[in-house]
């Protein structure tokens, strides 16, 4: 799957792993009556993932595995529900299966990266990410997890670039806006900061993600005030 339109890698992981402990209960869920193709199950399944619907995706993707047990893209998809359940054991062996089965997948360098970023191998994520952008550049989820990274390694110019690119690839995401924000911070352009939290709040809507840009945002007066009171 070329394009998951995950939120940052945090958020997410957030979201979805208050979940992860019931997974079990998915196996108890009656199965539908209706023929569907693996082929259709497969996309429903994805669609799923990217919404970051979980339970349905995994039951999808089970399903297709059940029929198609040597499928390398449903490992992959499986890897990344695993990820964002925080089950990174799982979420690898999903992975090594999936290569041994098609090394030339290019969904696997993006979920390796992931896998490196959640691990704090941050060095070998961007490896991945830049690896997985060759075939997957219009994705502004890549771009956000590359920028990411760069900010972990005191990079704020390179993460300023790539959340920019994130950014006018979907313009309504305030996740890139207020990651610009967190870019000028680095770079001690408290100005241009403050206006990024700005930008970002407007289009953020969730109340947690609002009380975490205005809690950055009042961060960034103080030194903002501090600068200004040398």
């Amino acid at each position: 799957m070329q394009a998951l339109r995950k939120s940052a890698l945090s958020v997410v992981f957030l979201a979805v792993v208050v979940v992860s402990s019931s997974l079990w209960l998915i196996g108890c869920q009656p199965a539908s009556s209706t023929k569907v193709s693996k082929e259709a199950l497969l996309a429903q399944a994805e669609a799923h993932l990217e919404s970051g619907d979980v339970y349905k995706a995994l039951r999808e993707l089970q399903q297709v595995l059940s029929q198609d047990p040597n499928n390398s893209q449903v490992h992959v998809d499986l890897g990344w529900v695993y990820l964002y359940t925080d089950d990174l054991d799982k979420a690898l062996a999903q992975l090594n299966k999936a290569s041994q089965l098609d090394l030339n997948n290019p969904d696997l360098h993006y979920l390796r990266g992931a896998i490196y970023h959640r691990t704090g191998q941050w060095v070998d994520a961007l490896e991945e990410y830049n690896h997985a952008l060759k075939t997957d550049i219009n994705n502004p989820q890549l771009h956000a997890d590359i920028a990411e990274v760069f900010l972990l390694l005191n990079n704020p110019d390179g993460a300023l670039k790539e959340f920019d690119v994130a950014s006018r690839l979907d313009k309504d995401n305030g996740d890139y806006v207020f990651g610009e924000c967190r870019s000028y911070r680095q770079l001690k352009r408290y100005d241009q900061a403050i206006l990024a939290c700005r930008q970002a709040l407007q289009l953020t809507n969730e109340p947690q993600a609002r009380e975490k840009i205005q809690e950055v945002a009042h961060t960034i007066e103080l030194l903002q005030s501090l600068e200004s009171a040398r």
